[in-house]
């Protein structure tokens, strides 16, 4: 698999060899219409795969997916060439006329798959019609889920609300972010829940303030745990949210390693107890559920 990294004037585009089906979209989440979207490519060409996506935040918002989490399931999923582009005031000011020849004129086209609504170029002036001109294009009918299109920001809604169960159906997988131990306020050692706190390395959307059953990996290993989002108001309340993690029965040093936190279920929201006796009654609560939920 090769990935380049195209400049926001499109001037360093590869011209390739290979003939390319090309698959159109953002693909934040890499979710299961986006996998099927890739799956019909490999499946009705015999052409090498590639797709396009994006290194930073489209229309500001906060992504399901770092590029490099896209990137691993992009290899998963059988892709030989992605294209990430830069999402910057200079591209968006590329027309439908510059991307054609720059980019898709420079790539060995055999075909394109898209969905319906796939839109690019200067205020969003290319479209499947303008694209159809040039190449043959596969149109590839929308994954529906009570009839209603899948898409990244609906995943992020259910995030945001804490349904990450739900939000796991439409990614087909865990919602997953990654994040390097940093020392904290020490207080969950002090009250016999060592966690380890989370200093979050992608712009990722923000789970839903409360209590969560979580799969972290540290090294590959997979270990249960809960993980508080928030600002833990009964203790050193902050100001800046962050993700702490108990992982039972861990003993072991985290510090500076990298962690993936899968949320599995949401199991209560975040609140401010009356003292450490009631947090630590309810914590002890939380880890009994873990095997319950």
């Amino acid at each position: 698999m090769k990935v380049y990294k195209i400049n926001a004037s499109l001037t360093n585009v590869p011209k390739l060899k290979d003939k390319l089906a090309l698959c159109l979209g953002y693909f934040d989440g890499v979710h299961i219409a986006h996998q099927r979207l890739i799956n019909e490519a490999r499946i009705h060409c015999e052409d090498k795969v590639g797709v396009i996506t994006f290194d930073s935040n489209v229309k500001g918002r906060k992504n399901l997916t770092s590029l490099s989490a896209r990137v691993n399931l992009f290899k998963v999923l059988g892709v030989d060439y992605i294209f990430v582009f830069p999402f910057n005031n200079q591209f968006k000011n590329i027309t439908r006329e510059q991307f054609k020849e720059k980019f898709f004129d420079r790539l060995n086209i055999s075909a394109l798959f898209a969905g319906a609504d796939f839109a690019f170029g200067k205020n969003r002036q290319g479209n499947i019609a303008y694209l159809k001109r040039y190449y043959p294009v596969h149109l590839v009918k929308f994954v529906k889920k009570a009839n209603k299109k899948i898409s990244s920001y609906d995943i992020a809604s259910f995030i945001k609300r804490g349904e990450v169960k739900k939000a796991a159906e439409y990614l087909g997988r865990p919602y997953q972010i990654r994040g390097r131990v940093t020392r904290g306020f020490q207080k969950g050692a002090a009250l016999n829940f060592p966690t380890a706190n989370i200093n979050i390395l992608d712009d990722y959307v923000v789970p839903k303030f409360g209590v969560y059953k979580v799969i972290t990996y540290v090294l590959g290993i997979p270990r249960l745990g809960i993980a508080n989002v928030g600002v833990h108001p009964t203790v050193n309340k902050l100001s800046i949210p962050i993700v702490e993690v108990h992982i039972p029965h861990f003993k072991g040093n985290l510090y500076n390693q990298e962690m993936y936190i899968e949320f599995i279920d949401f199991l209560r929201p975040e609140k401010k107890f009356s003292g450490e006796k009631a947090l630590i009654k309810q914590i002890n609560a939380d880890l009994v559920s873990l095997n319950k939920r």
